[in-house]
C-alpha cells in the first residue's frame, strides 16, 4: 500500500510501483508497470524512484515511454491518472465512490453502481467478440478510461491528451517503417538484457513481426504456440511448426486443456463481464503451462496499422470514406448493440477527435476501443501466465505512424511486411494467416470431420 496526497494505492505485489520524482526533486506520484525509457532502459527496479527529465514537462515526459505503464500524477496543480498508448493497464473509475480501478470487479455495489441489466442482457458475453462500447462498462456509474485520455481525480472528468490536432499523413513509409523497428528493437533490447523472453509462434502478422524484430536476443528465448478449439489456431500450430523447423528455433505447442466452471468464473470476474472472446476463456487452463520465469512479448499495438476496420465499414456504411464515419458505425463496430446512451457516446468521441482523414479516424478508434477497450482487458486473466507481459509496439511515436499510414499502405498490410522484410527477411517465406499446400487438404478434412462427428 502506497499513499500520498491524501491517496492511497493498492497494486499486486507482480506490478511494480515506482515513486516519480521532478527534475528539481519533488515527488509528482507513481509510475505502474513495466516502462521503457527513450534511452532504452526498462525502469523494472521498484526501489528506485524515476525521474522526470530536465526541461520535460509529466505528460512530455511519459509521451517519450514505451512499454506497459499507468502513471498517476499527484501535485498541487493537478490530481490525474494517464495511460500508455494502448491503455495496456487497464483503470476503470467510479465518480461516487473517489475510486479507480483495474476492473469493475473491484468496486463495490451501491445504489449508484448497479448493473446495467438491460444492456448485460444483450451483450453475448463471454462467447462473441463484442466489447462495452467507448467508456462505458457492465455497470452504472463506472466509467472506463480510454488510451489518450487522462482522468482528472478532482472533478472525474477525462480529457483528450492525444493528438490534440490533425496529424497529416505518414507517406514516407519505408522511413516509417525503419523507425518503428528501431524503437521496438530498442524495447526488445531492454527487456533482454534483464529478463529471459518468451514468444508465440503464428500465422499472423503480429507476432512474426514481434519476432523479426527480436532476432539478436533469441539466445534464451523461448517459443510456443498454443492448441485452441479453432480453425485459426490449428492454423497457427502448423505454421509455428513450419517456421520453428525451418530457423531451428525451440518451440513448444501448448497442448490444450478443457476449462472448468471455475476458470470461466475467474475469467469473468478479472475481465469485468466487459469483453467478449471465446477462445480467451478457453485458453484459460491451457495458458498456465508457459514459463512464469520468462517475459512474454506480444504484438498487441500492431493491428492499428492495418484495415482491420475497413472491409467491415465498407458494409456497414459503403461510403464512409467520401461521407463519414457515423456514430452507429463505430457501436457497430464495437459488436455491441447500437442504443441511444451508446450512440450518445460516439457521438461526442466523433466530435472530440481532431483528424480529418477518415481512415486516420477509423484507426484511431481502432487502438483507443479495440486495443484498450477489448485487447487489454482480454489480458487481465492471464496476468500470471508469465513473469511478466509486455508490449514493444506500444509508444507514442509507433501509434501516431500507424495512425496516419495511407490507405493503399494499410490495406496491404505494408507496415508489418516491410518491418519484416527489413528485420528478417526469411519469415515472409511462411504465409500469414491463409492455409498453403498441405494445410488446404488438412483444414477442409478437419472441417469435414467436424460435420461427420469424428
Amino acid at each position: 500500500m502506497e499513499k500520498m496526497r491524501g491517496w492511497y494505492l493498492a497494486h499486486d505485489s507482480r506490478l511494480l510501483c515506482r515513486r516519480v520524482i521532478s527534475a528539481d526533486g519533488l515527488a509528482q506520484g507513481f509510475l505502474l508497470g513495466f516502462p521503457i525509457t527513450s534511452e532504452g532502459c526498462l525502469l523494472a527496479d521498484c526501489n528506485l524512484p524515476a525521474f522526470v527529465g530536465e526541461g520535460l514537462s509529466f505528460i512530455d515526459w511519459l509521451a517519450q515511454l514505451s512499454g506497459k505503464w499507468l502513471a498517476i500524477l499527484l501535485t498541487d496543480e493537478e490530481e490525474r491518472i494517464y495511460l500508455d498508448p494502448g491503455g495496456s493497464l487497464t483503470a476503470v473509475y467510479c465518480p461516487s465512490m473517489n475510486m479507480v480501478a483495474g476492473t469493475t470487479g473491484l468496486i463495490l455495489y451501491t445504489e449508484e453502481t448497479q448493473d446495467r441489466s438491460e444492456f448485460a442482457q444483450q451483450m453475448p458475453i463471454p462467447e462473441a467478440v463484442t466489447m462495452y462500447p467507448i467508456g462505458m462498462t457492465p455497470r452504472h456509474g463506472i466509467e472506463r478510461l480510454l488510451p489518450n485520455h487522462s482522468l482528472d481525480l478532482r472533478n472525474w472528468k477525462s480529457r483528450r491528451d492525444w493528438p490534440r490536432a490533425d496529424l497529416g499523413t505518414t507517406w514516407n513509409t519505408a522511413m516509417a517503417a525503419r523507425e518503428v523497428a528501431a524503437i521496438t528493437r530498442r524495447n526488445i533490447t531492454a527487456v533482454a538484457a534483464r529478463f529471459p523472453l518468451q514468444l508465440a509462434l503464428t500465422a499472423g502478422y503480429d507476432s512474426r513481426t514481434i519476432l523479426a524484430c527480436a532476432r539478436s536476443h533469441l539466445g534464451t528465448a523461448k517459443f510456443f504456440t498454443s492448441v485452441l478449439p479453432s480453425d485459426a489456431a490449428w492454423l497457427d500450430v502448423s505454421v509455428g511448426r513450419r517456421i520453428a523447423k525451418d530457423l531451428g528455433l525451440a518451440h513448444e505447442v501448448i497442448a490444450y486443456e478443457e476449462p472448468d466452471e471455475r476458470d470461466k468464473e475467474v475469467w469473468l470476474h478479472r475481465t469485468g463481464c466487459a469483453v467478449g472472446n471465446n477462445l480467451s476463456y478457453l485458453g484459460m487452463r491451457s495458458a498456465q503451462q508457459l514459463d512464469r520465469s520468462h517475459v512474454y512479448l506480444t504484438g498487441y499495438v500492431s493491428e492499428t496499422a492495418r484495415d482491420f476496420f475497413g472491409p467491415r465499414m465498407d458494409r456497414l456504411n459503403p461510403a464512409w470514406r467520401t461521407n463519414g464515419i457515423r456514430a452507429e458505425n463505430l457501436i457497430a463496430l464495437t459488436g455491441a448493440p447500437v442504443r441511444k446512451d451508446a450512440l450518445a457516446r460516439a457521438e461526442v468521441w466523433l466530435a472530440g477527435q481532431p483528424l480529418r482523414e477518415p481512415e486516420h479516424i477509423l484507426a484511431l478508434f481502432y487502438l483507443e476501443q479495440r486495443v484498450g477497450g477489448w485487447v487489454a482487458v482480454l489480458g487481465a486473466p492471464f496476468a500470471d501466465i508469465s513473469m511478466f507481459e509486455l508490449w514493444p509496439l506500444n509508444n507514442r511515436r509507433i501509434t501516431e505512424i500507424m495512425v496516419t499510414l495511407p490507405h493503399e499502405y494499410r490495406r496491404n498490410v505494408g507496415l508489418n511486411k516491410d518491418i519484416i522484410a527489413q528485420e528478417w527477411p526469411e519469415l515472409l517465406r511462411h504465409g500469414f494467416n491463409e492455409p498453403r499446400g498441405t494445410d488446404i487438404l488438412n483444414l477442409k478434412l478437419r472441417r469435414l470431420w467436424r460435420r461427420i462427428g469424428v
